[in-house]
């Protein structure tokens, strides 16, 4: 009897988080943004069509703005989150007054707007990749429309996100590498069918050795709401990246704590990979903020925003070099730039 009891009372409770969450989901969906020009200070809501749908972001324009042209950071949200809680969760906001950045979070798509949104990923996740949602041609025309509005540097354009966001700024990194100088996954994994960079795209990723959706190791992770994930481990989405960069072999380790730094560099057009090993770090933003009530708890060992911020600063886009070329640096016809 009392096992029913507690069965019963824990199932209750979990009914009720749910119930919670949505609450609070519907809640930051429903608060306004700031008005006004892109250019003025503070946050402002935006969106394009595309694919036959009205896409939705939210812009955040750095307090210190003088309107030279600034970098740019594209944060996405994890599956079944939002443009709101990738800001609450990231930090980046505080990120962008303080060092001068815009930041824009675009909203993923799903059935029920603003609930339910993942992206297409290439294999994950959700309503986006089953439907096959054309995510990366909405994001090229978000930065185009970005790019025509503010004056953004295009050579320091830089995408980041986390679970399902991480996976897609993989992607991202794949399919816009004639665009994006870095980019920044944050507890999530690459699938490398398809993806087939232009260029060299400079790499800083971070990842939970507890992490029980997105295992560290690979293989099939299970996230809270019982979503199945199946990802290359760490290690093999790495050496995609190193070995497409044509990066050294020869890795740079430093340990500290419970962090450890991975540095692969070398590659072409001074591009380099780092991966951050969070030690017992579980599926969450490092340094950041939960996204919802019940879900994992941020490392405080590091500051993904801060560290990756860092990263960004010293790999802007240089000029492009394609397949080709890079092909022919591999068998010596060229000198590597």
């Amino acid at each position: 009897m009392l096992s029913q009891l507690l069965g019963y009372s824990r199932s209750a409770f979990q009914i009720r988080r749910v119930i919670t969450t949505v609450f609070v989901l519907f809640a930051f969906a429903l608060v306004p943004a700031a008005a006004g020009s892109l250019t003025h200070s503070g946050n402002h809501t935006g969106f394009i069509d595309h694919g036959g749908k009205r896409r939705t972001y939210l812009l955040h324009t750095p307090r210190v703005f003088d309107g030279h042209p600034l970098p740019l950071i594209v944060v996405l949200h994890g599956g079944m989150g939002t443009a709101r809680t990738a800001r609450r969760m990231s930090g980046m906001d505080a990120k962008a007054d303080k060092e001068g950045f815009f930041v824009v979070y675009p909203n993923g798509d799903g059935p029920f707007p603003p609930f339910l949104q993942t992206w297409n990923a290439g294999g994950c996740c959700g309503f986006s990749a089953s439907g096959q949602v054309d995510d990366v041609g909405f994001i090229r025309k978000l930065l185009q429309h970005l790019r025509e509005t503010l004056p953004i540097d295009p050579s320091r354009i830089f995408v980041t996100g986390i679970s399902n966001g991480g996976m897609m700024a993989n992607r991202i990194g794949c399919a816009l590498s004639d665009v994006v100088a870095a980019v920044a996954p944050v507890a999530g994994c690459l699938y490398t069918q398809g993806c087939q960079p232009l260029s060299p795209v400079s790499v800083v990723a971070f990842n939970g050795t507890r992490d029980k959706a997105v295992l560290y190791n690979g293989g099939i992770g299970t996230t809270r709401i019982g979503y199945k994930v199946n990802c290359l481990s760490v290690s093999e989405c790495i050496k995609f990246w190193v070995d497409h960069n044509h990066c050294r072999p020869q890795v740079q380790r430093e340990e500290r704590g419970n962090i450890i730094k991975e540095t692969y560099g070398g590659g072409l057009n001074g591009t380099e990979v780092v991966v951050y090993t969070i030690k017992g770090g579980q599926h969450a933003w490092p340094g950041g903020k939960q996204p919802f009530p019940f879900a994992q708890m941020p490392s405080r060992d590091i500051s993904a925003t801060d560290a990756m911020w860092d990263f960004f600063t010293h790999h802007p886009k240089t000029r492009p070099v394609t397949t080709a070329t890079a092909a022919a640096i591999e068998i010596g016809t060229t000198e590597k730039p």
